[in-house]
């Protein structure tokens, strides 16, 4: 080559050097730019990611306060369970209680019933059994008492006809005795009698006394036994009021009993809403802890890599212009190192 050529291509190197440095200065800005909004990225990025941390933050502490007021509606709605399937064990056995005594009243009651019956049924039996006994036996002595006082007047009357006939038969008396004998007798009949005359009377006397005695005692016995049929009749309706009001009583007992058990059919309908509500709250909690809401752990990591790669990117680029620009300027300096050369010769 000549030397024209070679003060030629080493101007033209010298030119090319020239632009080589202008791009290198121009690449240099470009670079620092790019630097300047990277770190400007790097810093936009730290700030969203702080503000997103944040929020996720706070989601997480007002999920985990969600969590914890649904965790004790869950234990405070265990707890009423709980108690609801007490009283409700509670309400089973005062009914098992209730039956077995609402059991018992009625066959207490039909036994009562079947008593009385029986008492009122007998007692009015030995009643009239008893009155008629009673109207019969009155009737009995009725009869003997008329039968004795006829009999005792009979004897009387033939007593003092006797006498009268044996005092005339032995003794004939004078006419002013027999006058004196007819006053006495028209005077005092009754009192001139004969000894075995005054015992017959006296015994008749005491038979009827006697006989009357236990007339009066009858009458006295069957007002008594009217009393006591009265008291009886009294007991009877007594007894019958408080059947009355124990079929009342168990009545009361058979409509609480139904109340009782419409109470706990609510009650059972009320629990199973209520652990239906539980599932259904302790569902939703299972499936909003495995939806994956973002952990402020999870969106930093992811926040990381990002920024990481971004690094990455513009330190390669950073590398890859720094390598561009010395191989540039390796090349000029061995361009002015073969004009120099091509001097000296």
């Amino acid at each position: 080559m000549s030397d024209e050529e070679l003060r030629q291509e080493y101007v033209q190197l010298r030119k090319m050097n020239a632009l080589l440095n202008e791009e290198s200065a121009s690449l240099q800005s470009e670079i620092s730019a790019i630097y300047e909004e990277s770190v400007r990225f790097q810093q936009n990025t730290e700030i969203e990611e702080d503000k997103v941390a944040n929020q996720l933050l706070r989601r997480l502490q007002s999920e985990e306060q969600q969590r914890r007021r649904i965790s004790d509606l869950i234990r405070r709605e265990e707890s009423a369970r709980q108690q609801i399937t007490k009283q409700i064990s509670q309400i089973r056995t005062e009914k098992t209680d209730l039956v077995g005594q609402m059991g018992e009243q009625e066959s207490l009651m039909l036994e009562l019933q079947k008593k009385l019956m029986d008492v009122v049924t007998r007692k009015n039996e030995t009643n009239r059994e008893l009155l008629k006994e009673r109207r019969r036996y009155l009737d009995v002595l009725s009869t003997q008492l008329s039968h004795l006082k006829e009999g005792s007047l009979n004897e009387k009357k033939e007593g003092k006809r006797s006498d009268v006939g044996e005092s005339a038969n032995a003794n004939e008396p004078t006419p002013v005795e027999t006058a004196s004998l007819n006053a006495d007798d028209k005077t005092g009949s009754d009192v001139t009698t004969s000894p075995a005359f005054d015992a017959a009377t006296d015994e008749t006397d005491v038979a009827i006394s006697l006989l009357e005695k236990q007339l009066n005692r009858l009458l006295s016995e069957h007002a008594a036994a009217v009393q006591v049929s009265a008291r009886d009749e009294a007991l009877c309706a007594q007894l019958a009021i408080k059947l009355d009001d124990i079929q009342r009583a168990a009545f009361l007992d058979r409509a609480r009993a139904s109340k009782l058990k419409e109470e706990l059919k609510e009650t059972k309908s009320r629990v199973a809403l209520l652990e239906r509500q539980a599932s259904q709250r302790e569902g939703s909690l299972l499936s909003e802890d495995s939806s994956g809401l973002p952990t402020p752990t999870l969106g930093y990591v992811t926040n990381k890599s990002l920024r990481d790669r971004t690094v990455e990117v513009l330190s390669s680029r950073q590398r890859e212009t720094v390598s561009s620009i010395q191989a540039s300027l390796d090349e000029s300096e061995t361009g002015d190192e073969m004009p120099s050369s091509a001097q000296e010769n």
